[in-house]
């Protein structure tokens, strides 16, 4: 009998508290490479798609 395992892993990088940090946030997560304001804009279209700033600052407090 062959029996297989699956597993997920959760990772949380924070989130920023407010529109002004969503740049110095992104830029923070890829290790100090500022994005392009393309990816820039596709995070922010993500944020607003959840209808603002993600709860996870709440959550995690």
């Amino acid at each position: 009998m062959n029996k297989q395992s699956s597993a997920v892993l959760l990772m949380a990088f924070g989130t920023p508290l407010s529109d002004d940090q969503l740049l110095p946030y992104y830029t923070d997560i890829r290790h100090g490479h500022a994005p392009s304001a393309a990816q820039v804009a596709a995070l922010a279209a993500r944020y607003r798609a959840i209808g603002g700033l993600s709860p996870l600052a709440k959550i995690t407090d």
